[in-house]
């Protein structure tokens, strides 16, 4: 019994210091990556001026959707700013670029546009972290947080760090891409904002006309992943194995999706175009519904654990054609559709898009 107690507190002394350890060694890994960075990049900033636009945050790990967010944000920036510079600073490079991105920013008061997503709040705290240094330590830039989902909860500790450095800024723009963020918004959050689209849905990929064959399941393997939803896939696939030869899955992350943002859109090509050689997708990823949308492939949806897909299924798409499940009723349905294989194309107007975005143009001009 005495040693078991030993060997608890051993255990805890030694988290202890480890933890102790890495409070002393990562302001100093990261005061060496300020500095070295800085260093190592302002001679590439004499370059940049009042025409430069920032795009920060911009992810290499392997998450298509998030992928897709970075080519849309490009492509809608260079629309509407065509006379500028965008330049990229991801992930992993946004530490070493600080300093010359403050230095910048304080004399030109550059537009900085942080990542859209679903990575707003407490889910996944690494990229939120980014963009409350940016908004921080950026005071004289305009920045826009291109639209989101917000998971954060009412007076938590980080919410309430948030809320303090997000209102502390004059000229930061916060946009959501569905309803229930918009309230989490303007709850939380006292500084400008809108809701506009998921800025994927305002891309439009160039893909050749092909034959379509088969159905596609695109599902997650994460934290995000649903239990009921799990319950009623099961469903589909047997209907699915009942009417189709050629049944494919994929998922829009995968550790071997990571690439430099130079070569993603190949990638992204890729995926698109297995969309659209499907009859049908079956998807409980955000972005395998939008994914579904924007290559015109009919598309059975259901829900994750946060709730973003149903949020911005009926936000945005719930006129579209697409089938979104949350239950039993409408699972026996979707399940009738598949054996008759009588599919439906997702049909979204691009003028009535164009006019919702309207907002977040305007905050970026």
């Amino acid at each position: 019994m005495k040693d078991n107690k030993a060997f608890l507190y051993l255990k805890k002394a030694k988290r202890f210091i480890k933890k102790s350890v890495n409070c002393v060694l990562n302001p100093v890994k990261y005061c060496r990556s300020l500095i070295c960075g800085y260093l190592k990049n302002k001679g590439i900033y004499k370059k940049y001026d009042a025409d430069t636009v920032f795009m920060i945050g911009v992810p290499e790990y392997g998450n298509k959707g998030d992928q897709a967010i970075t080519a849309a944000q490009i492509s809608f920036l260079s629309n509407i700013l065509p006379n500028k510079k965008i330049v990229n600073i991801t992930e992993n490079q946004y530490v070493q670029n600080l300093i010359c991105l403050k230095k910048t920013t304080d004399k030109y008061g550059n537009l900085c546009a942080l990542m859209g997503g679903g990575n707003m709040g407490e889910l996944y705290p690494s990229q939120e972290k980014i963009r409350l240094s940016a908004v921080k330590n950026l005071k004289n830039a305009k920045i826009v947080i291109f639209p989101q989902s917000i998971d954060y909860t009412d007076n938590s500790k980080s919410v309430r760090k948030a809320k303090r450095i997000y209102e502390s800024h004059k000229n930061l723009w916060i946009f959501t891409r569905e309803e229930k963020s918009e309230k989490i918004r303007q709850k939380l959050f006292n500084c400008n904002g809108a809701l506009v689209p998921d800025i994927v849905l305002s891309y439009k990929p160039d893909l050749p006309d092909t034959e379509r064959k088969g159905i596609l399941f695109c599902t997650r393997q994460d934290k995000e992943k649903n239990a009921q939803t799990e319950i009623l896939l099961e469903k589909l696939k047997e209907a699915a194995a009942e009417s189709s030869d050629k049944i494919n899955f994929t998922d829009t992350y995968n550790p071997e999706y990571a690439a430099p943002y130079e070569k993603q859109l190949d990638g992204l090509n890729e995926i698109w175009e297995e969309f659209k050689k499907s009859e049908l997708v079956i998807t409980d990823r955000l972005h395998g519904m939008i994914f579904s949308v924007i290559t015109g492939t009919p598309c059975i949806a259901l829900d994750n654990t946060t709730g973003k897909v149903g949020n911005l299924y009926r936000t945005w798409l719930c006129d579209s054609g697409i089938i979104y499940i949350s239950g039993e009723e409408e699972t026996e349905k979707a399940v009738e559709i598949i054996k008759s294989r009588n599919y439906t194309a997702p049909c979204v107007s691009v003028e009535k898009l164009k006019k919702d975005y309207y907002a977040l143009e305007k905050a970026a001009l």
